[in-house]
């Protein structure tokens, strides 16, 4: 058995309805096989709401450190961007300082980090048994992200 490490990400109802959208219009235009959209509605189907799927999967922890180091950066900055657009020219007060707070857990509180397993000659690492969630490689990641 080998170790892999697995960034996942928990699952919202417009994640599972954007992939819904993009499955039918590929559908749509023939750019999948029948028997692969209808795998892939069936997934979609059995998806639900905070359903933790992985969304980066590396058996080099080094490697994986960066990637989802980087990632998280991207996540973060990128909610951050929305808050500020939403929000426009505004002087900070307590209130604004809790609402980037809150957009800071909201994207903390989207992601995990979990140790997994995979046979020695399996190819696709997205295929682990979960072993266990590792709080403090994530909170570690998360703190050093920038």
């Amino acid at each position: 058995m080998k170790k892999v490490w697995a960034l996942e990400k928990k699952t919202t109802q417009k994640d599972i309805d954007s992939i819904r959208t993009l499955t039918q219009t590929l559908i749509d235009d023939g750019n999948i096989p029948e028997d692969v959209a209808q795998r892939v509605i069936d997934s979609l189907n059995a998806r639900k709401v905070g359903d933790w799927v992985p969304d980066y999967v590396s058996n080099n922890y080094h490697k994986f450190c960066s990637e989802v180091k980087y990632k998280l950066n991207l996540e973060d900055s990128k909610a951050i961007r929305e808050l500020k657009k939403e929000l426009g020219k505004v002087s900070f007060s307590s209130d604004i300082n809790a609402k980037f707070r809150e957009t800071h857990l909201s994207v903390f509180n989207s992601y995990r980090v979990v140790e997994g397993e995979i046979e020695d000659l399996e190819v696709n690492y997205y295929n682990y048994k979960f072993v266990k969630e590792n709080e403090g490689v994530y909170k570690y990641l998360w703190s050093t992200k920038f």
